[in-house]
């Protein structure tokens, strides 16, 4: 028996190819809903300091099978969260629905 699965809200900045009035590229924002993914909390910190009661939670991602879009420099909305994802996507090898998994973060 297969985990209960989440809905995930993806965000991305997509290059326009065009340029504004200071030669900076244009971008637009994307977002796709993707139905059957899974997510767990891997990790919560708490900063001292000068940082002190600064939050980072640590979040891993695991995207259904033909899901092929790219997710580096993606945010993502979960559980009431917004997380940025951190490193590139990675493609595994495996023999289960969830092969594309990413590691997504929050500061709070």
């Amino acid at each position: 028996m297969w985990p209960t699965t989440c809905s995930v809200e993806v965000t991305r900045k997509i290059d326009t190819g065009s340029r504004d009035s200071f030669g900076n590229p244009v971008f637009e924002t994307q977002k796709d809903v993707v139905e059957g993914c899974l997510a767990t909390q891997t990790d919560t910190s708490t900063q001292t300091g000068d940082a002190q009661g600064l939050v980072t939670e640590t979040w891993t991602i695991f995207f259904p099978q033909g899901y092929d879009k790219s997710l580096k420099g993606a945010l993502l909305a979960i559980a009431g969260r917004t997380l940025a994802v951190s490193g590139d996507p990675v493609v595994a090898d495996v023999p289960n629905p969830w092969p594309y998994w990413v590691k997504a973060v929050r500061h709070g």
